[in-house]
Protein backbone atom coordinates (compact mmCIF):
# COMPACT_ATOMS: atom_id res chain seq x y z
CA UNK A 1 0.00 0.00 0.00
CA UNK A 2 1.62 3.91 -0.92
CA UNK A 3 2.04 5.38 2.03
CA UNK A 4 -0.14 8.81 2.67
CA UNK A 5 0.57 11.87 0.74
CA UNK A 6 2.95 14.25 2.88
CA UNK A 7 0.89 17.22 3.92
CA UNK A 8 2.22 20.68 4.27
CA UNK A 9 0.69 24.08 6.30
CA UNK A 10 -1.04 25.00 3.42
CA UNK A 11 -2.32 21.85 2.13
CA UNK A 12 -3.46 21.38 5.70
CA UNK A 13 -5.45 24.61 5.58
CA UNK A 14 -6.90 24.01 2.61
CA UNK A 15 -7.70 20.36 3.81
CA UNK A 16 -9.22 21.82 6.89
CA UNK A 17 -11.53 24.19 4.73
CA UNK A 18 -12.72 20.99 2.60
CA UNK A 19 -13.09 18.23 5.38
CA UNK A 20 -13.65 20.74 8.54
CA UNK A 21 -11.74 17.67 10.11
CA UNK A 22 -9.17 18.59 13.54
CA UNK A 23 -6.34 16.71 11.32
CA UNK A 24 -5.32 16.64 7.82
CA UNK A 25 -3.88 13.48 8.31
CA UNK A 26 -7.40 11.98 8.71
CA UNK A 27 -8.56 12.86 4.76
CA UNK A 28 -4.88 11.39 3.80
CA UNK A 29 -5.31 7.97 5.80
CA UNK A 30 -8.90 7.27 3.82
CA UNK A 31 -7.27 8.18 0.22
CA UNK A 32 -4.27 6.32 0.64
CA UNK A 33 -5.65 2.88 1.39
CA UNK A 34 -5.38 2.26 -2.00
CA UNK A 35 -2.50 0.63 -4.59
CA UNK A 36 -2.75 0.65 -8.19
CA UNK A 37 0.30 2.40 -9.64
CA UNK A 38 3.64 -0.03 -10.31
CA UNK A 39 6.22 -1.01 -12.89
CA UNK A 40 5.62 -2.96 -16.20
CA UNK A 41 7.96 -5.85 -16.59
CA UNK A 42 10.10 -3.44 -18.93
CA UNK A 43 10.90 -1.72 -16.17
CA UNK A 44 8.75 1.72 -17.16
CA UNK A 45 6.78 3.18 -14.65
CA UNK A 46 3.23 1.93 -15.46
CA UNK A 47 0.00 4.67 -14.96
CA UNK A 48 -3.20 3.71 -14.54
CA UNK A 49 -5.58 6.22 -15.95
CA UNK A 50 -9.79 6.30 -15.63
CA UNK A 51 -11.23 8.78 -18.38
CA UNK A 52 -14.44 8.15 -20.67
CA UNK A 53 -13.38 10.30 -23.54
CA UNK A 54 -12.06 8.95 -26.47
CA UNK A 55 -8.39 9.45 -25.95
CA UNK A 56 -7.03 6.35 -26.02
CA UNK A 57 -5.34 7.54 -29.65
CA UNK A 58 -3.69 11.05 -27.34
CA UNK A 59 -2.66 7.84 -24.44
CA UNK A 60 -0.75 6.12 -27.54
CA UNK A 61 1.29 8.81 -28.75
CA UNK A 62 2.14 9.37 -24.89
CA UNK A 63 3.24 5.90 -24.66
CA UNK A 64 5.32 6.01 -27.81
CA UNK A 65 7.31 9.04 -26.86
CA UNK A 66 7.92 8.07 -23.44
CA UNK A 67 9.15 5.39 -22.93
CA UNK A 68 9.85 5.45 -19.63
CA UNK A 69 6.27 6.09 -18.25
CA UNK A 70 3.14 3.89 -19.56
CA UNK A 71 -0.20 4.77 -19.05
CA UNK A 72 -2.49 2.14 -19.05
CA UNK A 73 -6.26 3.37 -20.08
CA UNK A 74 -9.61 2.29 -19.04
CA UNK A 75 -13.29 3.76 -19.50
CA UNK A 76 -15.77 3.28 -16.84
CA UNK A 77 -18.15 5.91 -17.07
CA UNK A 78 -18.26 9.70 -16.43
CA UNK A 79 -19.62 11.20 -13.18
CA UNK A 80 -21.58 10.30 -10.26
CA UNK A 81 -20.10 6.95 -11.59
CA UNK A 82 -16.37 7.39 -11.26
CA UNK A 83 -17.11 8.67 -7.46
CA UNK A 84 -18.81 5.20 -7.03
CA UNK A 85 -15.68 3.30 -8.23
CA UNK A 86 -13.34 5.28 -6.64
CA UNK A 87 -15.44 4.80 -3.27
CA UNK A 88 -15.15 1.06 -4.06
CA UNK A 89 -11.88 0.79 -5.16
CA UNK A 90 -10.85 2.96 -1.60
CA UNK A 91 -13.05 0.69 0.10
CA UNK A 92 -11.19 -2.23 -1.17
CA UNK A 93 -7.54 -1.09 -0.78
CA UNK A 94 -7.19 -2.23 -4.36
CA UNK A 95 -8.15 -0.72 -7.44
CA UNK A 96 -7.95 2.85 -7.83
CA UNK A 97 -6.00 4.37 -10.22
CA UNK A 98 -3.22 7.05 -10.41
CA UNK A 99 -4.92 9.90 -12.68
CA UNK A 100 -9.19 10.50 -13.39
CA UNK A 101 -10.65 12.20 -15.84
CA UNK A 102 -12.99 14.78 -13.48
CA UNK A 103 -15.83 16.67 -14.92
CA UNK A 104 -15.59 20.11 -12.73
CA UNK A 105 -18.58 20.18 -10.95
CA UNK A 106 -17.07 16.84 -9.14
CA UNK A 107 -13.85 17.79 -8.71
CA UNK A 108 -14.71 19.21 -5.28
CA UNK A 109 -16.50 16.30 -4.50
CA UNK A 110 -13.31 14.01 -4.76
CA UNK A 111 -11.28 16.47 -3.16
CA UNK A 112 -13.79 16.38 -0.10
CA UNK A 113 -13.54 12.95 0.15
CA UNK A 114 -9.45 12.62 0.35
CA UNK A 115 -9.32 10.73 -2.96
CA UNK A 116 -7.15 13.92 -5.07
CA UNK A 117 -3.57 15.12 -4.43
CA UNK A 118 -2.67 18.71 -4.01
CA UNK A 119 -0.39 19.21 -7.07
CA UNK A 120 -0.03 22.83 -6.39
CA UNK A 121 3.57 22.43 -6.34
CA UNK A 122 3.71 20.76 -9.78
CA UNK A 123 1.30 22.30 -11.39
CA UNK A 124 0.80 25.82 -10.79
CA UNK A 125 3.33 27.09 -13.29
CA UNK A 126 1.01 25.53 -15.82
CA UNK A 127 -1.83 28.64 -14.90
CA UNK A 128 -0.57 30.71 -18.06
CA UNK A 129 -1.02 27.39 -20.59
CA UNK A 130 -4.88 27.42 -19.91
CA UNK A 131 -7.98 30.04 -20.39
CA UNK A 132 -8.43 31.79 -17.55
CA UNK A 133 -11.64 30.76 -16.74
CA UNK A 134 -10.63 27.21 -17.62
CA UNK A 135 -8.13 27.37 -14.63
CA UNK A 136 -10.12 28.85 -12.08
CA UNK A 137 -11.99 25.50 -12.32
CA UNK A 138 -9.68 23.63 -11.14
CA UNK A 139 -8.49 25.46 -7.65
CA UNK A 140 -10.20 25.19 -4.39
CA UNK A 141 -9.30 27.71 -1.68
CA UNK A 142 -6.60 28.50 -4.33
CA UNK A 143 -4.81 25.45 -4.50
CA UNK A 144 -4.26 23.10 -7.75
CA UNK A 145 -6.37 19.70 -7.78
CA UNK A 146 -6.16 19.05 -11.23
CA UNK A 147 -5.25 19.80 -15.01
CA UNK A 148 -7.77 21.36 -17.09
CA UNK A 149 -8.63 19.09 -19.79
CA UNK A 150 -11.78 20.74 -22.14
CA UNK A 151 -14.34 23.18 -21.49
CA UNK A 152 -17.66 23.84 -22.09
CA UNK A 153 -18.61 27.70 -22.79
CA UNK A 154 -22.91 28.27 -23.69
CA UNK A 155 -23.90 29.89 -26.98
CA UNK A 156 -27.16 29.54 -28.57
CA UNK A 157 -27.37 26.86 -31.35
CA UNK A 158 -30.22 28.03 -33.82
CA UNK A 159 -31.52 26.98 -37.25
CA UNK A 160 -30.95 29.69 -39.65
CA UNK A 161 -34.08 28.41 -42.18
CA UNK A 162 -36.35 29.19 -39.18
CA UNK A 163 -34.95 32.05 -38.54
CA UNK A 164 -35.05 33.25 -41.94
CA UNK A 165 -38.50 32.17 -42.51
CA UNK A 166 -39.86 34.16 -40.36
CA UNK A 167 -37.60 36.98 -39.92
CA UNK A 168 -36.34 36.44 -37.18
CA UNK A 169 -33.84 38.49 -35.52
CA UNK A 170 -30.72 36.39 -33.59
CA UNK A 171 -31.58 37.29 -30.10
CA UNK A 172 -28.60 39.20 -28.20
CA UNK A 173 -30.57 40.10 -24.50
CA UNK A 174 -32.80 37.89 -22.79
CA UNK A 175 -35.42 40.68 -22.91
CA UNK A 176 -35.14 39.92 -26.88
CA UNK A 177 -35.16 35.96 -26.35
CA UNK A 178 -38.39 36.47 -24.81
CA UNK A 179 -39.55 38.59 -27.98
CA UNK A 180 -38.06 36.55 -30.63
CA UNK A 181 -40.01 33.87 -28.82
CA UNK A 182 -43.31 35.44 -28.78
CA UNK A 183 -42.83 36.41 -32.31
CA UNK A 184 -42.26 32.42 -33.25
CA UNK A 185 -45.37 31.39 -31.53
CA UNK A 186 -47.41 34.05 -33.18
CA UNK A 187 -45.94 33.13 -36.51
CA UNK A 188 -45.88 29.51 -36.08
CA UNK A 189 -47.62 27.41 -33.31
CA UNK A 190 -46.24 24.32 -33.93
CA UNK A 191 -42.94 25.59 -32.75
CA UNK A 192 -41.51 26.67 -29.79
CA UNK A 193 -37.95 28.87 -29.70
CA UNK A 194 -36.02 25.92 -27.10
CA UNK A 195 -36.94 24.02 -24.59
CA UNK A 196 -36.87 24.06 -20.98
CA UNK A 197 -34.82 21.08 -19.97
CA UNK A 198 -36.57 20.17 -16.49
CA UNK A 199 -34.13 17.58 -15.17
CA UNK A 200 -30.46 18.71 -15.83
CA UNK A 201 -29.60 21.15 -12.92
CA UNK A 202 -25.76 22.15 -14.80
CA UNK A 203 -27.45 23.17 -17.87
CA UNK A 204 -29.46 25.58 -15.19
CA UNK A 205 -25.98 26.48 -13.24
CA UNK A 206 -24.53 27.45 -16.24
CA UNK A 207 -27.49 30.17 -17.34
CA UNK A 208 -27.11 31.20 -13.65
CA UNK A 209 -23.97 31.46 -13.70
CA UNK A 210 -23.77 33.81 -16.44
CA UNK A 211 -25.88 36.27 -14.46
CA UNK A 212 -23.44 36.39 -11.38
CA UNK A 213 -24.48 33.04 -9.77
CA UNK A 214 -22.20 31.65 -7.37
CA UNK A 215 -23.68 28.48 -5.74
CA UNK A 216 -20.49 28.26 -3.29
CA UNK A 217 -17.87 30.26 -1.65
CA UNK A 218 -15.74 29.71 1.04
CA UNK A 219 -15.35 32.31 4.30
CA UNK A 220 -12.27 31.40 5.87
CA UNK A 221 -13.05 27.87 6.92
CA UNK A 222 -16.98 27.66 6.35
CA UNK A 223 -18.57 27.21 3.29
CA UNK A 224 -21.32 29.57 2.39
CA UNK A 225 -24.25 28.50 -0.03
CA UNK A 226 -26.24 30.67 -1.72
CA UNK A 227 -28.10 28.65 -4.44
CA UNK A 228 -30.97 30.40 -4.10
CA UNK A 229 -29.31 33.71 -4.39
CA UNK A 230 -29.85 36.50 -6.42
CA UNK A 231 -28.83 36.21 -10.04
CA UNK A 232 -29.88 32.40 -9.34
CA UNK A 233 -34.03 33.59 -8.74
CA UNK A 234 -33.89 35.72 -11.88
CA UNK A 235 -32.92 33.38 -13.91
CA UNK A 236 -35.75 30.80 -12.58
CA UNK A 237 -38.11 33.52 -13.20
CA UNK A 238 -37.26 34.44 -16.60
CA UNK A 239 -37.88 30.58 -17.29
CA UNK A 240 -41.31 30.29 -14.95
CA UNK A 241 -42.43 33.52 -17.40
CA UNK A 242 -41.58 32.15 -20.72
CA UNK A 243 -43.14 28.33 -19.27
CA UNK A 244 -46.52 29.93 -17.84
CA UNK A 245 -47.11 32.22 -21.17
CA UNK A 246 -46.11 29.18 -23.37
CA UNK A 247 -43.17 30.91 -25.38
CA UNK A 248 -41.09 27.83 -24.03
CA UNK A 249 -41.99 23.99 -23.72
CA UNK A 250 -40.45 21.34 -21.73
CA UNK A 251 -38.62 18.29 -23.02
CA UNK A 252 -35.60 16.49 -21.77
CA UNK A 253 -31.90 17.01 -22.52
CA UNK A 254 -30.91 13.53 -24.85
CA UNK A 255 -34.37 11.74 -24.81
CA UNK A 256 -35.91 10.79 -28.43
CA UNK A 257 -38.33 12.91 -28.06
CA UNK A 258 -36.04 15.89 -27.61
CA UNK A 259 -33.53 14.74 -30.44
CA UNK A 260 -37.32 14.69 -33.00
CA UNK A 261 -37.81 18.37 -32.10
CA UNK A 262 -34.31 19.53 -33.08
CA UNK A 263 -34.72 17.49 -36.29
CA UNK A 264 -38.16 18.52 -37.32
CA UNK A 265 -37.68 21.85 -36.15
CA UNK A 266 -40.33 21.79 -33.03
CA UNK A 267 -37.15 23.80 -31.59
CA UNK A 268 -35.67 26.62 -33.18
CA UNK A 269 -32.55 26.93 -30.45
CA UNK A 270 -30.61 25.10 -28.61
CA UNK A 271 -28.95 26.84 -25.91
CA UNK A 272 -25.59 24.35 -25.90
CA UNK A 273 -22.53 23.73 -24.98
CA UNK A 274 -19.45 23.93 -27.30
CA UNK A 275 -19.07 19.77 -26.89
CA UNK A 276 -22.72 19.99 -27.96
CA UNK A 277 -22.05 20.21 -32.17
CA UNK A 278 -21.86 16.91 -31.80
CA UNK A 279 -25.22 16.12 -31.00
CA UNK A 280 -26.51 18.22 -33.98
CA UNK A 281 -24.23 16.35 -36.14
CA UNK A 282 -25.74 13.09 -34.84
CA UNK A 283 -29.70 14.39 -35.18
CA UNK A 284 -29.03 16.42 -38.80
CA UNK A 285 -32.44 18.59 -39.61
CA UNK A 286 -34.89 16.21 -41.29
CA UNK A 287 -35.70 19.11 -43.96
CA UNK A 288 -33.43 19.81 -47.04
CA UNK A 289 -33.18 23.48 -46.44
CA UNK A 290 -32.69 22.80 -42.24
CA UNK A 291 -29.33 24.56 -41.42
CA UNK A 292 -28.16 25.28 -37.71
CA UNK A 293 -26.15 28.15 -37.03
CA UNK A 294 -24.21 29.32 -33.43
CA UNK A 295 -24.33 32.74 -31.80
CA UNK A 296 -23.59 34.32 -28.40
CA UNK A 297 -25.82 33.13 -25.41
CA UNK A 298 -28.08 36.39 -25.19
CA UNK A 299 -26.92 38.62 -21.58
CA UNK A 300 -29.12 40.68 -19.63
CA UNK A 301 -27.11 43.89 -21.55
CA UNK A 302 -25.88 43.72 -25.06
CA UNK A 303 -22.99 45.22 -24.37
CA UNK A 304 -22.25 42.98 -21.45
CA UNK A 305 -21.47 39.65 -23.38
CA UNK A 306 -21.65 36.83 -20.58
CA UNK A 307 -21.87 32.97 -20.23
CA UNK A 308 -21.13 29.73 -18.29
CA UNK A 309 -19.80 26.46 -18.54
CA UNK A 310 -21.99 23.64 -19.04
CA UNK A 311 -19.62 20.35 -18.79
CA UNK A 312 -15.80 20.26 -19.38
CA UNK A 313 -13.48 18.01 -17.26
CA UNK A 314 -10.24 17.86 -15.91
CA UNK A 315 -7.39 15.48 -15.52
CA UNK A 316 -6.57 14.67 -11.27
CA UNK A 317 -3.89 12.62 -9.78
CA UNK A 318 -5.40 10.48 -6.89
CA UNK A 319 -3.69 10.60 -3.21
CA UNK A 320 -1.15 7.94 -2.73
CA UNK A 321 -0.40 7.07 -6.15
CA UNK A 322 3.62 6.30 -6.47
CA UNK A 323 4.05 8.25 -9.33
CA UNK A 324 2.74 11.44 -7.89
CA UNK A 325 5.44 13.44 -10.52
CA UNK A 326 5.55 11.35 -13.47
CA UNK A 327 1.15 11.42 -13.37
CA UNK A 328 1.28 15.68 -13.41
CA UNK A 329 3.89 15.22 -16.10
CA UNK A 330 1.55 13.28 -18.42
CA UNK A 331 -1.66 15.47 -17.37
CA UNK A 332 0.71 18.63 -18.00
CA UNK A 333 1.18 16.85 -21.47
CA UNK A 334 -1.80 15.60 -22.32
CA UNK A 335 -3.48 18.59 -22.27
CA UNK A 336 -1.00 21.24 -23.28
CA UNK A 337 0.85 19.58 -26.43
CA UNK A 338 -0.35 20.25 -29.69
CA UNK A 339 0.00 17.06 -31.02
CA UNK A 340 -2.27 15.84 -28.37
CA UNK A 341 -4.67 18.61 -28.88
CA UNK A 342 -5.33 17.47 -32.83
CA UNK A 343 -6.10 14.29 -31.30
CA UNK A 344 -8.44 15.23 -28.46
CA UNK A 345 -10.14 17.66 -31.16
CA UNK A 346 -10.48 15.12 -33.35
CA UNK A 347 -14.28 14.28 -34.39
CA UNK A 348 -14.11 11.08 -35.05
CA UNK A 349 -13.01 10.69 -31.28
CA UNK A 350 -13.37 12.48 -28.47
CA UNK A 351 -14.29 15.87 -30.15
CA UNK A 352 -13.42 18.03 -27.26
CA UNK A 353 -12.84 22.15 -27.13
CA UNK A 354 -9.35 22.20 -25.35
CA UNK A 355 -8.95 24.23 -21.96
CA UNK A 356 -5.26 25.21 -23.54
CA UNK A 357 -4.42 28.15 -25.29
CA UNK A 358 -2.32 26.03 -27.65
CA UNK A 359 -5.27 24.05 -27.91
CA UNK A 360 -7.51 26.41 -29.00
CA UNK A 361 -4.79 27.80 -31.16
CA UNK A 362 -4.47 24.38 -33.48
CA UNK A 363 -6.23 24.19 -36.71
CA UNK A 364 -8.65 21.36 -36.25
CA UNK A 365 -10.29 23.45 -33.64
CA UNK A 366 -11.29 25.88 -36.35
CA UNK A 367 -12.39 22.91 -38.73
CA UNK A 368 -15.84 23.34 -40.23
CA UNK A 369 -18.70 21.48 -39.15
CA UNK A 370 -21.00 19.71 -40.81
CA UNK A 371 -24.00 20.48 -38.61
CA UNK A 372 -23.36 24.00 -38.56
CA UNK A 373 -24.04 24.34 -42.32
CA UNK A 374 -19.92 23.50 -43.00
CA UNK A 375 -19.15 26.53 -40.95
CA UNK A 376 -16.07 26.67 -38.00
CA UNK A 377 -17.51 27.41 -34.52
CA UNK A 378 -14.45 27.99 -32.16
CA UNK A 379 -14.56 32.07 -32.42
CA UNK A 380 -18.02 31.75 -30.54
CA UNK A 381 -16.96 29.42 -28.24
CA UNK A 382 -13.42 31.08 -27.25
CA UNK A 383 -15.37 34.73 -26.70
CA UNK A 384 -17.83 32.92 -24.79
CA UNK A 385 -14.94 31.29 -22.50
CA UNK A 386 -13.34 34.93 -22.27
CA UNK A 387 -16.88 35.94 -20.64
CA UNK A 388 -17.67 33.03 -18.62
CA UNK A 389 -18.60 33.70 -15.37
CA UNK A 390 -17.32 30.63 -13.57
CA UNK A 391 -19.37 28.59 -10.62
CA UNK A 392 -17.52 27.49 -7.74
CA UNK A 393 -18.28 23.88 -7.14
CA UNK A 394 -19.44 23.11 -3.58
CA UNK A 395 -18.91 19.17 -2.18
CA UNK A 396 -22.19 17.83 -2.71
CA UNK A 397 -22.81 18.27 -5.97
CA UNK A 398 -24.63 14.93 -6.37
CA UNK A 399 -26.99 15.87 -3.69
CA UNK A 400 -27.61 19.39 -5.41
CA UNK A 401 -28.30 17.97 -8.73
CA UNK A 402 -30.69 15.66 -7.06
CA UNK A 403 -32.39 17.54 -5.08
CA UNK A 404 -32.91 20.76 -7.31
CA UNK A 405 -34.08 18.14 -10.22
CA UNK A 406 -36.71 16.57 -7.66
CA UNK A 407 -37.71 20.55 -6.56
CA UNK A 408 -38.04 21.70 -9.99
CA UNK A 409 -39.92 18.33 -11.14
CA UNK A 410 -42.37 19.19 -8.04
CA UNK A 411 -42.36 22.74 -8.73
CA UNK A 412 -43.58 22.46 -12.63
CA UNK A 413 -46.22 19.56 -11.48
CA UNK A 414 -48.03 22.04 -9.18
CA UNK A 415 -47.58 24.81 -11.07
CA UNK A 416 -45.44 26.59 -8.61
CA UNK A 417 -42.26 28.86 -9.45
CA UNK A 418 -38.69 27.44 -10.55
CA UNK A 419 -37.37 29.64 -7.90
CA UNK A 420 -39.29 27.54 -4.91
CA UNK A 421 -36.83 24.73 -6.22
CA UNK A 422 -33.57 27.05 -5.29
CA UNK A 423 -35.10 27.67 -2.04
CA UNK A 424 -35.91 23.75 -1.68
CA UNK A 425 -32.20 23.01 -2.69
CA UNK A 426 -30.44 25.50 -0.66
CA UNK A 427 -32.04 24.48 2.55
CA UNK A 428 -31.43 20.57 1.63
CA UNK A 429 -27.96 21.39 0.87
CA UNK A 430 -26.68 23.96 3.88
CA UNK A 431 -28.34 20.56 5.91
CA UNK A 432 -26.14 17.77 3.83
CA UNK A 433 -23.24 20.15 4.47
CA UNK A 434 -23.65 20.29 8.26
CA UNK A 435 -24.32 16.57 8.15
CA UNK A 436 -20.90 15.89 6.78
CA UNK A 437 -19.48 17.88 9.91
CA UNK A 438 -19.07 20.95 7.41
CA UNK A 439 -18.94 24.65 8.71
CA UNK A 440 -21.57 26.39 6.71
CA UNK A 441 -22.66 29.61 6.70
CA UNK A 442 -26.14 30.05 4.26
Amino acid sequence: MPSPPPFSPSRRRTLALLLALASAGAAGTTACARTGSGRSGSGAITLDFWAWADIGQAVDLWNSTHPDVHVELSAPAGGASIFQRLSSAVAAGSGAPDLVQVDYNNLTTLAVAGYLEDITARAAALEPAFVPSAWRQVLIDGRVWAVPQDIGPMAMYYRQDIFEAHGLTVPRTWDAFRDTAARLRAADDSRYLTAYPAGDTFWFASLAAARGAQWFTTEGESWHVDIDGAPSRETADFWTELLADDLVTTSQHWNPAWHAALQDGTLATWLGPAWGAGTLTSYPPTAPEGVWRVASLPSVAADRPSSGYWGGSSTAVLAGSEHVAAAVEFAAWLNTDPDAADLLVDPEHSALFPASLSGQARPAVSRPHEAIGGRPIDDVFRAAADHTHVMTWGPTMDQVRDDFTDAVAAALGDGRPLRDALATAQGTTVAALEQKGLSVTA
